[in-house]
């Protein structure tokens, strides 16, 4: 616990080498102690730490590490992400066919899922993945499909701003209408 609040700490302050140090004596202990959580949580951050690095290499490791944790505790958003995370290293290190098969995966578990969210980043990646094999067409594609669930979350968002303006401006103007009557008594 006290290496994981280092870790943390350290990584707040951009001080990555301790944060690596602290989250790897942490893994160590949460490897002891059989805590799968927490070893899914400390591998994310170093995948995430060694992808701010620019090792994608590590990152991936870190990721793959992350997903067979995921897997082992059986949470399909978990997997998604990890995999997400895991597409986005592999696409920089040219490893396209495993990134193709993660974010095939993904997609899988985001319409299972039906998470818009999880589907758009998916969409952003395969678009990242063809660009970088030069496949235009289809990278053309899958930004159309990104940018078109994009504006559909968006669009979704407002309306659900929208209403719960119209609740509050509704249950202000039953309390205005409350006072009044009590005043009036």
């Amino acid at each position: 616990f006290y290496f994981d609040k280092a870790a943390n700490f350290y990584w707040q302050l951009n001080d990555t080498d301790n944060a690596i140090l602290n989250f790897g004596k942490a893994l160590t202990n949460s490897k002891k102690i059989g805590n799968t959580n927490g070893i899914k949580v400390i591998y994310t951050n170093l995948g995430l730490i060694y992808s701010d690095k620019s090792n994608y290499k590590l990152a991936a490791e870190n990721f793959f590490f992350f997903l067979a944790a995921s897997r082992k505790l059986g949470r399909k958003p978990d997997v998604a992400a990890s995999l997400l995370n895991l597409s986005s290293a592999q696409i920089e290190i040219a490893d396209y066919s495993g990134a193709e098969k993660s974010l095939s995966e993904v997609q899988k578990i985001a319409q299972e899922l039906n998470d818009q969210k999880l589907l758009k980043n998916c969409y952003f990646n395969f678009n990242k993945l063809y660009e970088k094999q030069g496949n235009q067409s289809k990278a053309a594609e899958y930004f159309n499909l990104f940018a078109m669930l994009t504006k559909k979350i968006q669009s979704e968002e407002l309306k659900e701003k929208e209403m719960k303006a119209k609740q509050m401006v509704d249950s202000a103007g039953k309390v205005v209408q409350q006072i009044s009557a009590e005043k009036d008594i």
